[in-house]
């Protein structure tokens, strides 16, 4: 868990430096930009969907179907918009 700007995020640590962590949502198209260890909160530990407490197998599915479509999507309407400039 980590604040970035202000919100906070809990995404996967990709990279760590002495200063910073990079970190990844699973459904996103790149990754966040580095975070100050400073701004770093702690592990998530367990998830609340709709009222229901999940375990970790439960919720830590990583990327899906739908979310990698969506990346796909996105970054090839990213490409035909610098294509055409």
């Amino acid at each position: 868990m980590a604040r970035q700007g202000n919100r906070f995020i809990a995404h996967r640590i990709l990279r760590t430096s002495r200063h910073s962590v990079t970190c990844v949502g699973d459904n996103c198209a790149a990754p966040d930009a580095p975070i100050p260890l400073s701004h770093l909160y702690g592990v998530v530990v367990l998830v609340r969907r709709r009222g229901r407490v999940l375990g970790f197998k439960e919720w830590d599915r990583g990327r899906t179907a739908l979310g990698s479509l969506r990346r796909r999507l996105i970054q090839g309407a990213q490409r035909l918009k610098a294509a055409l400039r």
